[in-house]
């Protein structure tokens, strides 16, 4: 308990640059979730910030590459994901990933390009919802 509460105290003096946290599996994962934790602009921080990641790679993405750019930062941060143990903080990660996808809907509309097919990410949201466009 003391450990948990020395940490959090170190993350919110000085957060990371999400960059360093991003598609890391274990204690980076966990930080991303537990910023998330700090209220809605937090939240909203976070799940945005996951959506430019993949919102950028989509739009590297072709059938050429077979959408290659996407799926590589979507089955990274995927697996980072999969590797928490806790069932709550897992199900919480899930959330986060789910609203970054449904951003990365948004502004493939603003934009007027196709959003990620089904295929690519359907799989990962079974326990809470998978995201349309």
């Amino acid at each position: 308990m003391k450990g948990d509460v020395l940490a959090i105290a170190k993350l919110m003096s000085a957060p990371p640059n999400l960059n360093t946290l991003w598609m890391q599996a274990g204690e980076p994962t966990l930080q991303l979730v537990e910023m998330s934790r700090w209220g809605d602009p937090a939240k909203t921080r976070i799940s945005g910030f996951m959506s430019n990641k993949l919102y950028v790679a989509w739009s590297k993405s072709t059938v050429q590459n077979t959408y290659s750019p996407f799926v590589s930062e979507f089955a990274g941060i995927n697996n980072a994901v999969m590797a928490i143990a806790d069932p709550a903080v897992k199900t919480e990660a899930r959330l986060l990933l789910k609203s970054a996808v449904e951003q990365v809907f948004a502004s493939c509309k603003k934009d007027g390009r196709e959003p990620p097919p089904h295929f690519l990410y359907a799989f990962a949201f079974e326990s809470v919802g998978v995201p349309h466009p």
